[in-house]
């Protein structure tokens, strides 16, 4: 009975990755001290950021483009056994690896994709509620710039959106809330 209990638990466990504001995890409700490295944290950003498994070869060639092969291969290891130990034995099911490939578990959740399926589902108050604060800060590989423009056009759009919606019906102190929000993301708009 206890080991049907034992399974059931681990079959729930649930972990979260945040990379709107400083890089966070929480393994069911429970805070996990973030990887101290870059090259850690680089990793599961890029894997947090692309769900599915990728090709280690591809992967390694990605987070570090200067390197050679060999070297960057050597590098992905190291950084994914320094994730395995931030994510300690309970929250290992929530990383895939194979011989191949990498990746993170579908039920992995992942702030930044929840917001995208938010406004997808046009939710724009609850996917501007999940930004709190610079997507992937720190880091400054060539795809965390791009992620980062991307995520604050979108963002951008959606406060601009809101204000516009408040405007209409006539709630002024939202619309200029949001206009000033949208100043602070896009200083330009």
């Amino acid at each position: 009975e206890r080991d049907r209990v034992a399974q059931a638990d681990y079959a729930f466990r649930m972990l979260r990755v945040q990379l709107l504001g400083e890089l966070a995890l929480e393994l069911d409700g429970h805070s996990l001290a973030a990887p101290s490295s870059r090259p850690t944290r680089a990793l599961l950003a890029w894997l947090a950021l692309h769900p599915g498994l990728h090709a280690r070869s591809r992967l390694a060639g990605r987070l570090w483009p200067h390197v050679l092969d060999e070297s960057a291969r050597a590098s992905l290891r190291k950084a994914l056994a320094d994730l395995r130990r931030a994510l300690g034995e309970e929250g290992l099911d929530a990383l895939i690896t194979t011989r191949q490939e990498v990746g993170l578990s579908p039920h992995v959740w992942v702030d930044l994709l929840a917001f995208e399926e938010l406004l997808a589902a046009g939710r724009l108050e609850e996917a501007v509620g999940l930004c709190r604060g610079e997507l992937l800060p720190g880091l400054d590989d060539d795809w965390a710039y791009e992620a980062r423009d991307e995520h604050l056009a979108r963002l951008a759009a959606a406060l601009a959106r809101l204000g516009d919606v408040a405007e209409q019906e006539g709630d002024l102190e939202t619309a200029v809330r949001r206009t000033r929000e949208l100043i602070a993301v896009e200083p330009l708009s």
